[in-house]
């Protein structure tokens, strides 16, 4: 298995200007975004040996630079924006990554039986400040149910058991839109969940301490 992160550049050479492109216009969005999710978004290609994973390492590498190749070997092709550090979150263009979490599997190529095991790289997209991405995960375990420690303050109690089988149990209805199957979800998880990091809103204020039962749609 090469180490090189350009080891995928010839999946992605004749493609890199659209590419690099679709990757950089990604509109802005209030949280991180999974690596798997951006490769999906964008297109990146899988071959016989490599996955998106690396073509999306490929990608990055030749972003940093401007280009990918070798201009003595004829495959030098350039991604037509100026080199740029995605892995800096305070670079100019808006989008930046870093990397998070424990190691995962990862997809190689349509001949390789043995997947590749890193930590997941999340992406931002927009200038403005967001949650962490330990605070986003707290926030999704929460909405899902899982019961592990929050990644941010280990002392920090984990939901009842009863609220987490009913959370596993409703959530995917929430947002699938089913209000007849998740309708206590929708009363008593939601605005709880919402309640409790409003912190990391300050813009957003509660009239009232108290947590009231509403209706929310998915798209609060």
């Amino acid at each position: 298995m090469s180490r090189s992160p350009f080891a995928a550049y010839p999946l992605i050479k004749d493609d890199i200007v659209r590419l690099c492109t679709k990757l950089m216009a990604i509109p802005p969005c209030q949280s991180w975004i999974h690596e798997s999710v951006v490769a999906r978004f964008i297109g990146l290609p899988i071959g016989n040996e490599y996955g998106q994973s690396e073509s999306l390492t490929a990608l990055l590498a030749c972003l940093k630079k401007g280009y990918g190749g070798d201009i003595k070997r004829g495959t030098r092709m350039s991604t037509e924006h100026d080199p740029i550090q995605l892995e800096n979150e305070k670079n100019d263009s808006g989008v930046s990554y870093q990397m998070w979490g424990k190691k995962e599997p990862f997809t190689r190529g349509k001949d390789s039986t043995v997947p590749l095991m890193r930590r997941p790289r999340w992406f931002k997209f927009g200038d403005n400040d967001i949650p962490e991405i330990g605070q986003q995960m707290d926030i999704v375990n929460e909405l899902i149910g899982n019961r592990g420690p929050s990644s941010l303050n280990d002392a920090d109690p984990t939901i009842t058991v009863y609220a987490a089988r009913r959370r596993k149990k409703f959530y995917l209805n929430f947002y699938k839109g089913q209000e007849q199957d998740s309708v206590t979800y929708r009363n008593y998880d939601v605005p709880a969940i919402a309640a409790k990091h409003l912190w990391l809103w300050p813009e957003m204020k509660m009239k009232s301490h108290r947590i009231r039962r509403r209706s929310f749609s998915p798209e609060d």
